[in-house]
């Protein structure tokens, strides 16, 4: 695309002034024809090159192993509310088991949230204001798992989360947490009988 600006910008540059000097009468229309030209060409041009960012932005997008989650946070004076989610990725969907909750409230999509997970609420809200990311595990009771979040904001009033389910890990270390208690139990009883 850039050879091709390149060669028509020389040509151009090598053949306007022969075009002018052929038809002065005609000098103010042929170049108006010239530019409209440029200016079409740069259109299509940029055009392309918009497409093919789109194209890229729409892979990596779709293309994530984690859900993506772009939300606009609702606040009553500056404490958060609520929030929309404005766009999802498939793998959001994947992951949480919720199908067509762009342009919903997240109060809608998990009733409850708010009540259960305060929290989440609070970090969105000051994350959506301030700007500063943050990196956080939450439970959410109304969907019954465990996940592992990294929220930022490059618009205020506004966030995207991008979170994995951590549910089987987080049973994983309650069943070693719960082990090492039932062996320190036993090694104490073990202690009394020895000590009796």
């Amino acid at each position: 695309a850039r050879l091709g600006v390149a060669l028509i910008s020389v040509f151009l540059a090598i053949h306007i002034p022969y075009f002018i000097h052929q038809f002065p009468e005609d000098t103010p229309e042929l170049l108006r024809i010239l530019l409209s030209g440029l200016v079409t060409l740069f259109g299509i041009w940029l055009i392309n090159k918009l497409q093919k960012s789109e194209t890229r932005y729409r892979s990596l997008f779709t293309g994530m192993l984690e859900g993506l989650a772009y939300c606009k946070m609702i606040f009553e004076g500056d404490q958060p509310q609520d929030f929309v989610y404005l766009e999802v990725n498939d793998q959001f969907e994947k992951l949480t088991g919720l199908h067509g909750v762009t342009g919903k409230r997240v109060t809608e999509v998990i009733p409850g949230i708010r009540e259960a997970n305060p929290e989440l609420f609070d970090i969105y809200g000051r994350v959506a204001l301030s700007g500063n990311s943050e990196i956080f595990e939450t439970y959410v009771p109304g969907l019954d798992m465990w996940f592992s979040i990294s929220v930022y904001s490059s618009q205020k009033e506004y966030f995207i989360a991008i979170f994995d389910v951590i549910t089987e890990r987080k049973r994983a270390e309650e069943r070693v947490t719960h082990l090492t208690n039932v062996l320190k139990a036993i090694r104490n009883v073990n202690q009394l009988i020895t000590h009796e």
